[in-house]
């Protein structure tokens, strides 16, 4: 489901583990782990159909890379001041809200700039 979505996995893996009784800590891991498998994957099918952009992939790569092990220090930290694992359940649900609303907007801004320039939005072309 993650894979059709494009998402990664984040969104659907970090909760439903949660769901199913596992530790926040275990839960956060596996759910990191498994995102890696679903863009290692989807990089490599990219890689094989020719569409991948190196230049901007590194740039991706390397944001991205810095921003978990800034995430990860935080939340070390966090956990080790309040002693409480909530608190990695609560981060999640922030970053998970802050999504929920910054995603659609942006879609909203993006679609409407398109509309203003006359292209028409309800036109799907072939994934192929």
């Amino acid at each position: 489901m993650a894979g059709l979505l494009g998402i990664g996995g984040g969104l659907i893996f970090g909760p439903l583990l949660l769901d199913l009784g596992l530790h926040p800590i275990v839960s956060t891991a596996c759910s990191n782990f498994l995102v890696l498998i679903t863009s290692f994957s989807t990089s490599i099918q990219f890689i094989l159909l020719g569409t991948m952009n190196f230049h901007y992939g590194l740039v991706c790569t390397v944001l991205s890379t810095i921003g978990s092990y800034i995430g990860t220090v935080a939340i070390q930290r966090l956990l080790e001041k309040t002693g409480r694992a909530s608190m990695l359940i609560f981060s999640m649900a922030i970053v998970e809200a802050v999504s929920s609303i910054c995603i659609p907007l942006h879609a909203y801004y993006e679609m409407s700039k398109e509309m203003r320039f006359g292209k028409n939005i309800w036109n799907f072309s072939s994934p192929c």
